[in-house]
């Protein structure tokens, strides 16, 4: 048997190749994104709002409900929003990137405590 690749391969296996090396590199910008400091997880939708790809605390369930809040920012005129969403433990920071979405979830900062009026 040829290996995947070779010459005289098949459209199946050429398309089969072709897919595992978009999902190699795929896999690759995920984790160097992973890498970065504070970062503590990366979803990456498809156009339709499916998921893709999802590490660390990004829920693929999350896909659809932040792909609909960047179409709300899209629809609204500004086609290169980046969306900040704040959690208790996360901010996520989420915008197109050419066909699909990229929701990066990092670190939230800490939060001041706030003492009452006239506390001292």
């Amino acid at each position: 048997p040829r290996p995947l690749g070779s010459p005289g391969q098949s459209g199946v296996a050429q398309r089969i190749n072709k897919k595992a090396k978009m999902d190699h590199k795929l896999t690759q910008t995920v984790d160097e994104i992973m890498a970065q400091d504070g970062v503590k997880g990366v979803l990456m939708a498809d156009r339709n709002g499916l998921c893709i790809i999802a590490k660390g605390e990004a829920s693929p369930n999350a896909s659809g409900f932040l792909y609909s809040v960047l179409l709300r920012a899209i629809e609204n005129g500004n086609d290169e929003a980046t969306i900040c969403i704040e959690t208790e433990t996360a901010n996520i920071y989420v915008r197109r990137q050419d066909d699909m979405m990229v929701a990066v979830y990092k670190a939230a900062p800490p939060r001041q405590s706030q003492s009452p009026a006239g506390a001292q």
